[in-house]
């Protein structure tokens, strides 16, 4: 298992049952040029398995007409995690290329399943132990997924990490 980059500290607080390392890929699943919003990810989202005080709020927004930006704030700290998010869709599964803004400039995407039912928000990262190597394309990418979306492989984990809607 590679040792865990610190910027993906990020990743880590937006997904505590994290298991496993996340892939991260040259590109996002969908070229920006080409995305579209998911606009049933836009709002305020805290952890539904928390005992007590979650330890933190979640923000997904519109970055532009064609990206998201994630915003988490850990409560207590003040600590502010910034992301970048592209969403796609793979043969009616839903994902997220995301990545870290920074005044370095954004690395590597990481890959997030996810789902929306209701003002649930279900998610799981995507974990490098399902790829064997790098790819050439988004569309490469985007076709080996396709062909590994009942992996159990694919997160690491048959857990999808659920959390609420506080506020549209």
């Amino acid at each position: 298992m590679k040792e865990r980059s610190p910027r993906w500290w990020v990743i880590a607080f937006f997904m505590p049952l994290l298991w496993g390392c996340p892939y991260e890929s040259e590109f996002p699943l969908t070229p920006p040029s080409q995305a579209v919003i998911d606009s049933a990810l836009v709002g305020q989202w805290e952890p539904a398995e928390e005992q007590g005080e979650p330890p933190g709020i979640m923000s997904i927004l519109p970055f532009n007409d064609r990206e998201l930006v994630i915003v988490g704030v850990e409560r207590g700290k003040g600590d502010v995690g910034l992301l970048r998010a592209i969403s796609s869709a793979v043969d009616g599964q839903m994902f997220l290329s995301v990545q870290e803004l920074s005044p370095k400039g954004g690395e590597g995407w990481a890959l997030v399943n996810y789902t929306v039912l209701g003002d649930s928000l279900f998610l799981r990262i995507v974990d490098e132990a399902l790829f064997s190597g790098r790819f050439e394309s988004a569309a490469e990418l985007r076709d080996f997924l396709r062909g590994h979306l009942n992996d159990p492989d694919l997160d690491g984990s048959d857990r999808f990490q659920v959390w609420k809607r506080v506020e549209r």
